[in-house]
């Protein structure tokens, strides 16, 4: 929240149990100045999805493949 206070356009999701797509997503995230947020493989997190709705994002960039979050 504090990287964001007035919102993000877009937002980089990727799984929290591995971080190397998080990782990968840096340089990404930094271009688009989107927060990378965490969730899980087979679910989107409550936090997370209320983190997006407070953001007012309405791009979400998923990181990994096909199988990294679904």
């Amino acid at each position: 929240k504090q990287g964001w206070p007035d919102g993000a356009q877009t937002v980089v999701l990727a799984r929290g149990d591995d971080y190397a797509d998080a990782l990968a997503g840096v340089p990404l995230a930094y271009q688009l100045n989107a927060p990378i947020l965490l969730t899980h493989t087979n679910r989107l997190i409550t936090s997370t999805k209320d983190e997006i709705i407070r953001l007012g994002a309405n791009k979400v960039i998923i990181l990994g493949g096909t199988g990294a979050v679904s």
